[in-house]
């Protein structure tokens, strides 16, 4: 049950959010750091709770789960766990360093597991991953296969382009090319994005799937 309560209440967060973002960094040797974001400004009132006479505040709920998702990355071996708020509790975030490629999607894994957003709608044995061969880089992104989510039902419908998602993908050489025509190629060549709203970026079909060719210099 206490399990149950946390996805709960990430779920809540996720919903209710106005901008998730997503950003990696990989180093040349695949170490790297991570960091998620969910920026609560224009709901900040809302999810503040009511009072201090007793009433639930889901601000310091969210404390207490997101430090239960914190405790879970810990036993991947990442390294520097780091969460809270920034800008007087309007931003929301967790971040934190991984070693390696398995460590990386043994975390990857953790977060996934904590959030709805990121399984909601993805086959329970899939987890996102990433493998790399040479000047290959392959970012796997399990495929949504339900069709509707929350975040694309009838009643969000008109307010979905006020819910955002943004996934980064940065590295320290310069990408030769890509093959999702949906990651947009950084000026610099040194990173992807993927960005939109949530409703679509979410919909049955979608893949963050991408693989990479790095390039010689």
């Amino acid at each position: 049950m206490r399990k149950n309560r946390v996805y709960i209440v990430i779920f809540v967060l996720f919903a209710t959010s106005c901008s998730i973002t997503q950003e990696y960094h990989f180093n040349n040797n695949y170490s790297g750091d991570a960091k998620t974001s969910i920026d609560l400004s224009m709901l900040k009132g809302f999810m503040s709770g009511l009072d201090s006479t007793g009433n639930d505040n889901s601000l310091d709920t969210m404390d207490r789960s997101l430090a239960e998702i914190a405790d879970a990355l810990k036993l991947t071996g990442v390294e520097n766990v780091q969460y809270g708020w920034n800008n007087d509790k309007t931003v929301l975030f967790i971040s934190y360093n991984f070693k390696d490629i398995e460590t990386f999607n043994k975390a990857a894994g953790a977060e996934q597991q904590g959030s709805t957003l990121l399984s909601m709608d993805r086959s329970s044995n899939d987890k996102i991953r990433i493998t790399a061969k040479g000047k290959n880089f392959f970012y796997d992104s399990p495929e949504i296969t339900k069709e509707d989510t929350i975040f694309n039902s009838e009643s969000m419908a008109s307010m979905k382009d006020y819910y955002k998602y943004k996934l980064i993908l940065n590295f320290d050489r310069k990408i030769k090319r890509l093959d999702n025509k949906k990651a947009v190629l950084s000026e610099d060549k040194k990173s992807i994005e993927y960005s939109g709203n949530i409703a679509d970026m979410f919909a049955k079909g979608s893949s963050f799937d991408v693989h990479l060719k790095f390039a010689t210099k």
